[in-house]
Formats: C-alpha cells, structure tokens, sequence
C-alpha cells in the first residue's frame, strides 16, 4: 500500500500480508505502522470510503498467503459500542456472503438485511463465524474471509458454494444478548477510555501510555487494599472462631459451664471490636472508591481536552495539507499557462520567422527586377543617343546635299550682262516632292 499527500508527494509505504494491522477508529480515522514501524493516521471523508479499504486490505491479506490458507483472516469496518462479543453470547447479525475468486470478491451466494440470531461458540453455524464475530460490539462491521476448512470444506453447497471454496463474509452485528454468566461477574468499574484519532507524535502516545498507566495502577492499587483487608478480617474471624470452639469444648470437657459463661464477655467483646473494623474498613474503601472515581473523572477529563487538542492539531495539519495541495495547484496551473503561452510565442516567432523569409525572397525578386528594368533603360539611353546622333548627321548630310543641290540652279539662273531683259528668278526644285505643277510651286515659294 502507497500512501501519497497529493498527487505527486509520497510519503511512505507499507507491505500488506497476513500480519499486517490497520485499526478503525471513531469519527473516520484509521491507523496502521509501516515497514519503518512508523505509526500512520488516515482520515476519510465518509465512511464508505473507509470500507472499502479495509474491504481491499482484507483481500490483499488473503492474496499475501494464497488460495491454500487456513487461518480465518478479519478486519474490522466500523467501530461498534458497549460491550464485546464472547462466546456464549447471542447476536442478532446482518450479513451478505461472497466467493473469494479471482484474487477478488466475487459472486454473492447469500444475504440477509432482516437479521440472523445464533449464539457464539455453540456450533449452530460455521466455525469461521463463532470465531469471527467474537470481539465485535453492538454496531460494529467486520469483514470475515474465511477459508474452506473452517466453512464447508470439500462438500461445499450444491448449485450455491463449490467444494473447497473460500467465503467473504461482511457481518454487522445488530444486537447483543450476554450470557447470565458474564452478568454476575463482579467488575470494578474504571472510567471509559476515549477514541481519539491517534497523531503521528511520539508525545501524545506518551501522554496516553502515562494516562492508561496511571488508571491501571489506581485500580490495582485499589483492588489489593481491599484484598489484603479482606483478608485479614477473615483471618481473624478463624482465630476468634476458633478460640470460641475451644472454649466450648474445654469448658464441656470440665463441666465449667458457669465459667465459660462468666467468660463470655471477652469473645463478645473482640467481635465487637471485629465489626467496628469492618466498619472502618468499610468505610476507607467508600473514601478510596470516591478518590478512586474522583481521579478517574479528572483523569478523563484531561483526555477530554488532550483528544481535543490532539483533534485540533489533526484539523489544523489537515488544513495546512489542503492550503499546500491549493498552493501546489495553484504553481502547476501557472506553470502550465506559462507554458502554453511560450508555446503559442514560439509558434508565433516561427510564423513571423516564414513570413520574413517570404518577404525577403520577394524583396530579393524585386530588385532583380529592378536591375533588369535600370539595364534596359540604359539600353534604351544608348540607342535613343545613337538614334539621335545617326539623325543628327542625317540631317547634316541633308543639309550639305540641298546645298550642293541649290548651287547649280543658282547658276543657271543669273542673267547674263548682255542679256537686256531681266528674268523673275525661280525657286530651286523641291527635292523632296519633285517637279509639282505652277500652282504648287507658286504655292510653296510664297
């Protein structure tokens, strides 16, 4: 069995065999030791919880020894009152019984919730049953695994228990009837003792062996006075008796019957002083029953206020336990939102770190593109240069023709110094449109 404070914190653990003892105490505790003999206190919050358990500890412990046990096997459920079960009682019980089967409980062969009378230690019922239900009181719930040879052995129960089979029994024990015997049984009452979940503190286990030691020597205390007084009243109740019958018989053997009578006063007179013994005797035992009792009732009330403290010491580590699960709750939840948060700022920078890239590969096209439009345009520069130079000296050899062009008919056209007449000079023909008719001409000369 692993015993852990929260979910991920273990504080120690212990192995469960057939030795192994976990104790049902009031209010939902349980305690049990340890490999390291370390005492251990368990709180339930309810007490199913707490039964179902115990109901698996008694499995494991009948699993530690295997299908072959032999002993009877219990662990107590639920904390009874009054009185324990012993033999001879009878019990008013209530009952459901199951197979032991597969390192489990298994089938449910028989139950009764109305109630089941038997008296203990008479043999009506199986074996594992008058031993089981002893100790149990009235109340209390106790799981019984018993096996085969202390139920019904190889026969078993047609269509109901297999032969050789191991039971599980959860009895509850309803009510109790102690035998005559046990009633007139005389008992010197000592004051009731207190369930107080135990504390894993070697302090309060002091506190409560002093305390118990303390009660136990009172009532031994008590008990042998009152033995010892006893017995010496009856001591010398024999003496006086039988110096009275010597007497008598002296006093026949003489026929000194006046005598003995005369003499009658002393044994009259120590019964008196007898009786005013007893008397006083009695007495000292009412005060020391009273200072007895008076003790008991202080010494129960301090364990009243011990079982307090220790319940509020219980309350208060309780507490302390749950604010330190909240706090560690508290770290793991932040530690997770931390965590998905770098998780999603990851995610991000990976998304930021592809669209960069994208960008950068597109900014990278983009100025080749560029270069390739600045070289096209510096081509485009060079041949509009080269156009306009090859114009230029097309125009310039345009020029350097119409004027070689022009020079012929300028001399054709000069009037002669014997020519009387003077002749209107004509415009040069038009290279370009070539002889045209008077109309045009005149037209482009004006």
């Amino acid at each position: 069995m692993l015993l852990y404070l929260s979910n991920n914190k273990h504080v120690t653990s212990v192995k469960v065999d057939a030795s192994f003892n976990m104790t049902i105490q009031a209010s939902n505790y349980a305690s049990f030791y340890d490999d390291a003999r370390q005492a251990w206190s368990l709180h339930f919050t309810s007490t199913e919880d707490a039964v179902k358990l115990a109901k698996e500890i008694a499995v494991c412990k009948a699993n530690s020894v295997g299908p072959a046990f032999s002993q009877l096997l219990k662990q107590d459920l639920v904390l009874g009152e009054g009185q324990p079960v012993d033999k001879g009682d009878s019990v008013e019980v209530v009952y459901t019984g199951c197979l032991l089967e597969n390192n489990g409980i298994g089938k449910v062969f028989d139950s009764n919730d109305k109630g089941f009378r038997f008296k203990v230690g008479a043999g009506k019922v199986i074996r594992g049953w008058d031993e089981g239900t002893v100790g149990l009181c009235k109340g209390g719930r106790r799981v019984l695994i018993i096996p085969s040879s202390l139920a019904y052995g190889s026969q078993g129960v047609s269509g109901r228990i297999p032969p050789n089979a191991n039971l599980v029994f959860d009895v509850e024990v309803k009510k109790v009837k102690h035998s005559k015997e046990k009633k007139q049984e005389v008992t010197i009452a000592t004051p009731p003792k207190i369930d107080t979940p135990p504390i894993d503190r070697k302090s309060s286990d002091t506190v409560r062996d002093r305390t118990q030691s303390f009660e136990d020597q009172l009532v031994q205390h008590q008990t042998t006075e009152v033995r010892l007084e006893l017995a010496k009243l009856v001591s010398k109740v024999e003496d006086i008796s039988g110096k009275i019958d010597k007497m008598r018989e002296e006093g026949a053997d003489s026929g000194l019957g006046g005598a003995l009578a005369a003499r009658g006063p002393s044994p009259s007179m120590e019964a008196t002083v007898l009786l005013h013994n007893i008397q006083r005797i009695i007495q000292d035992n009412e005060h020391l029953k009273r200072d007895v009792f008076e003790k008991s009732a202080r010494i129960e009330t301090q364990n009243t206020k011990i079982a307090e403290l220790l319940e509020r010491n219980q309350r208060f580590v309780e507490q302390s336990n749950t604010m330190m699960e909240q706090r560690s709750d508290t770290f793991k939840n932040t530690a997770a939102q931390s965590q998905v948060k770098v998780l999603q700022l990851e995610q991000e920078k990976v998304q930021l770190t592809t669209d960069l890239s994208s960008t950068t590969a597109q900014l990278s096209t983009l100025h080749m593109e560029m270069s390739n439009i600045r070289k096209n345009e510096s081509d485009l520069k060079q041949q509009l240069a080269t156009t306009v130079a090859e114009l230029h000296q097309n125009t310039q050899n345009f020029t350097i023709l119409k004027q070689k062009q022009d020079e012929p008919a300028a001399k054709q056209d000069e009037p002669t110094k014997d020519s009387p007449e003077t002749t209107k000079a004509k415009p040069p023909p038009n290279p370009l449109f070539g002889d045209d008719d008077d109309d045009d001409k005149d037209e482009w000369w004006n």
